[in-house]
């Protein structure tokens, strides 16, 4: 019995580049779950914040660019990041995800109405769409 070696990169279905974007997206929402776990909201919030600004630093420095979602994400949680840490009411980073999930909503209604793809746009090196 002959015995094949896998790759693992035959199987990954990210390249490099939308595997960055993804992992910049994901990453601060874990450092902040798991850091609010820990030790409340309050320095989960700054883990959101400091990790947001590193993954952004990091997905600009390895791209070369500014990636639009990574970007718009990363503003949105820095701003209610802010917030929170500003008046001290955790509202603010709890209604972050409802607020910025209602923007992408409305793009994509816009989009609708506008016959533009409005995911092609954003995520046109992340994920790979057809028209269907």
């Amino acid at each position: 019995m002959a015995i094949e070696t896998v790759s693992w990169r035959r199987h990954f279905p990210f390249n490099a580049e939308q595997t960055v974007n993804i992992v910049g997206e994901i990453g601060p929402l874990f450092a902040m779950f798991i850091v609010n776990g820990l030790h409340g909201i309050a320095a989960g919030t700054w883990a959101l914040i400091i990790c947001t600004v590193l993954s952004l630093g990091v997905t600009l420095w390895v791209l070369g660019r500014p990636p639009i979602m990574p970007f718009i994400a990363g503003a949105v949680s820095l701003t209610f990041g802010t917030l929170t840490l500003i008046t001290g009411d955790p509202m603010w980073i709890q209604i972050k995800v409802t607020l910025f999930n209602a923007l992408v909503a409305f793009l994509l209604w816009m989009g609708l109405r506008s016959g533009k793809n409005f995911f092609r746009f954003v995520f046109r090196k992340t994920f790979h769409y057809t028209e269907e």
